[in-house]
Order: structure tokens, then sequence, then C-alpha cells
């Protein structure tokens, strides 16, 4: 799940070593990723397995989930998509991991490890939400939301 977007010449038109390549490239992604989800959430939504299926994806609320969090707003967060706290907190890991990991290049491997730990954590908890909807969803009739 660590979402690298950062295109390659701009870490290369910045001159940056190679060892550094990998976390500012995760940490652009991550700040990116941020700072267009204000954006996203005026883009009208249109889900493919929801409408081919009838049943939503993992992602499902996970854009609000996250903008309830930015405004403190927990239960909204719950309500909207329970794992998107869980990717909330995979984003705050990045935004004060890697600065870590390009200021102490001895602790790059560690992050990277927690990282992808993390990372499977956040993708267990929008796989167990989505299953769970699914279950739920069939027993109420199709109202997958919990």
């Amino acid at each position: 799940m660590e979402i690298d977007i950062c295109p390659r010449w701009v870490l290369v038109h910045l001159r940056l070593p190679a060892q550094y390549q990998y976390h500012v490239a995760l940490l652009v992604s991550t700040v990116l990723a941020l700072a267009f989800l204000p954006v996203a959430m005026h883009v009208p939504h249109f889900c493919l397995i929801r409408t081919f299926l009838g049943i939503p994806c993992p992602g499902c609320g996970v854009s609000h989930s996250i903008m309830a969090i930015l405004h403190l707003n927990l239960i909204m967060a719950w309500n909207a998509n329970p794992a998107g706290i869980a990717v909330a907190l995979f984003f705050c890991f990045q935004l004060v991991a890697r600065p870590i990991a390009i200021m102490a290049p001895r602790t790059s491997d560690l992050i990277s490890h927690a990282s992808r730990y993390i990372s499977n954590l956040a993708l267990g908890g929008l796989l167990g939400v989505w299953i769970l909807r699914v279950i739920v969803g069939g027993l109420n009739g199709g109202n997958f939301l919990l």
C-alpha cells in the first residue's frame, strides 16, 4: 500500500543519492496524496465494483474517513470506513518516518520494514471491513454500510 506516485525524473533532477530516493519518493507521494484529497472529495464518485457487482469496494469511504479525521471527527471517520483510520495512521507514519530515514540512513531498513508491516495492517483492515460489509449487507438485503 505504499503509495509511490513521484516521477523518477524529479528525483534525478534533485540529484538525490540513490539511498535517499526511495524515502523521498514515498514522502512526496504521501504529501501529494494528502494535498489532493480535498480536491478528490469534489469529484463525482463512481465505484466500478458497486456499479457492476452491487457491492462496495474495500476503499469505499476511505477518502471521507480521512477528511473526517483531518476535521477531528472520529465518529464520522468510523462511519465512513473504519479502515480509513488505519490508512490515516499509515500516512502519519510516512510523514514522520521518511524524513527520519533520510536524515539517519542507519534507520532506513527498520523504517522500510515497519512501513511494510503497517501497510499490511491497513490493507488487512480494508479487507476486513469489506468482508464485514458484504456479509452484513447481504444479511440486511443489500444495505452494505456498517
